[in-house]
């Protein structure tokens, strides 16, 4: 297994790690889950500069960096559904779309095409990093803000704003994904043309 590869499965090994975490509310808690999530995060642009400056950009590397992707940040919304601190619809259509073109990506691996991130799926991955960033810092209670200087909800808000455009960027992504690869969907709807 090339070195690109190992850097990407260990984001998905960081992601129990991260959960143990993101659990409990406190402020220990909170800014030691974001030390991890950052870490994590960073390798997803860590894994694609090895895999691009030692040559050994692979198949299975566009398919699995993708999986981690997601799996690290399904791993971290789901918490802070839980704690209020994201709205369950959102959740719902950002998983949700992770899962659609998890599903293209396997109907075109099916016909011998990876399907690579586009540029707009890549914004949206660190639209995401940001959002999912200041949510995991904000308490439940905003008056218990730590550092004791950063505004009251500032976290949230921001961490809520930035959320918004994750939103966007992947229907807008997911829709771009699925024009550019219809002809896969088509293939699979239409019968075998008779020999």
């Amino acid at each position: 297994m090339s070195a690109a590869n190992k850097i990407t499965l260990s984001r998905i090994v960081l992601i129990p790690l991260l959960l143990v975490f993101m659990v409990p509310d406190n402020v220990f808690d909170r800014w030691v889950a974001l030390s991890i999530f950052l870490l994590a995060s960073a390798t997803d642009w860590l894994d694609g500069y090895v895999a691009r400056s030692r040559g050994q950009v692979t198949t299975l590397g566009k398919l699995l960096d993708p999986v981690a992707d997601k799996l690290l940040v399904t791993a971290a919304l789901l918490p802070l559904v839980r704690k209020d601190l994201v709205p369950d619809f959102m959740a719902a259509l950002l998983i949700g779309r992770e899962f659609l073109v998890s599903g293209l990506r396997s109907v075109a691996s099916a016909e011998g095409v990876v399907i690579p991130a586009g540029q707009v799926g890549k914004w949206k991955m660190g639209m995401s990093i940001t959002a999912i960033s200041f949510l995991i810092v904000t308490p439940r209670n905003p008056a218990n803000t730590w550092p004791s200087w950063v505004p009251d909800g500032a976290y949230l808000v921001l961490g809520t704003t930035f959320l918004w455009v994750t939103l966007a960027l992947s229907v807008g992504s997911a829709a771009l994904y699925f024009w550019e690869y219809r002809h896969f969907i088509q293939a699979k709807k239409e019968p075998s043309a008779a020999p």
